[in-house]
């Protein structure tokens, strides 16, 4: 009977412990989607200070700015950030991703079909076009790696506020490529 005593000593330390985790996982997991920073390992996320340096790229491209209430498709983006940041963050990317398509078409140019990130390819095809300059190039990049971060990582979670601002800076990148379009 000796022999079982350390034995129940650990099992009942490591059933404490499990069950103390269990009952604060999900406190634990709203506060730790409250803040502005999440670390895993060697993954460190900071969805806020992403998003300033994506506005100093704007503000030294000095990229157009944009009456939010515009359009329609503006308006239900702004208006889905305050409901679904992640879901808006999502779309204010697809909107960008859908102009450079079309402006890549425009100028009869395509993505190679066996492009294995096709993201890539367009910012290099827009880039080796002259359609973005470095800088421009850098903003496209760093807003969709903020997307990236956004849609994919685990537990990462976006405010309203900060799911607005990227939207905002969207529609300015969105509203340099159109630019560059021919007029309908």
């Amino acid at each position: 009977m000796a022999e079982w005593v350390p034995i129940i000593k650990h099992g009942i330390w490591a059933l404490t412990l499990l069950i103390t985790i269990a009952l604060l996982r999900k406190p634990l997991g709203n506060l730790i989607g409250k803040s502005k920073q999440v670390k895993y390992k060697d993954l460190e996320i900071t969805f806020e200070q992403d998003i300033r340096q994506i506005e100093d790229g704007i503000r030294q491209e000095n990229l157009p700015r944009v009456d939010e209430s515009a359009t329609h498709k503006d308006v239900d983006l702004l208006e889905l950030a305050s409901i679904a940041p992640k879901a808006a963050v999502q779309e204010a990317w697809q909107q960008i991703e859908q102009r450079s398509h079309a402006l890549l078409q425009e100028r009869k140019l395509s993505i190679p079909a066996d492009s294995p990130t096709p993201h890539k390819a367009i910012e290099l095809l827009l880039i080796e076009h002259d359609l973005l300059n470095d800088n421009k190039a850098r903003v496209f990049r760093e807003l969709r790696q903020l997307r990236n971060k956004a849609v994919h990582a685990d537990n990462y979670r976006v405010s309203s506020k900060q799911a607005a601002e990227y939207v905002k800076l969207s529609f300015r990148l969105d509203a340099y490529l159109k630019s560059l379009q021919a007029p309908a």
